[in-house]
């Protein structure tokens, strides 16, 4: 039978390695709320068979390929505390969201707002 006896100075090693990768993903989640990415989403996608009840509220009725496009902007100013943010939705159809925001951190602020939801 084999005994491995472990040092202090191992044991204590794997613990910072272990504290240091937790504290590394936590400013990983900071960030992401300080710093967020945004995104522009193009695409593209096809209908196989005319779908009425489906396409009713979307415009997707008839068969054929349709494009998609979406924003997600997100912009804030380090010194102020000022966010500035656009998010559309379904951009090239009827039924189309978008939303432009206005905010400084910890005090108030605006938006404008457009939703569209036709009925066919």
């Amino acid at each position: 039978m084999k005994t491995h006896i472990f040092s202090q100075a191992k044991i204590g090693a794997v613990l910072l390695i272990m504290a240091n990768s937790v504290l590394a993903e936590q400013d990983h989640s900071i960030q992401q709320f300080t710093k967020p990415q945004s995104t522009v989403n193009f695409g593209a996608g096809y209908l196989f068979n005319e779908n009425t009840r489906f396409g009713q509220y979307s415009g997707l009725r008839d068969q054929g390929a349709y494009g998609i496009f979406n924003v997600d902007i997100s912009r804030r100013n380090d010194d102020t505390g000022t966010w500035f943010k656009v998010i559309g939705r379904n951009l090239d159809y009827q039924n189309r969201d978008i939303r432009l925001e206005h905010s400084r951190q910890g005090n108030q602020g605006y938006f404008f707002e457009f939703n569209q939801t036709p009925q066919y």
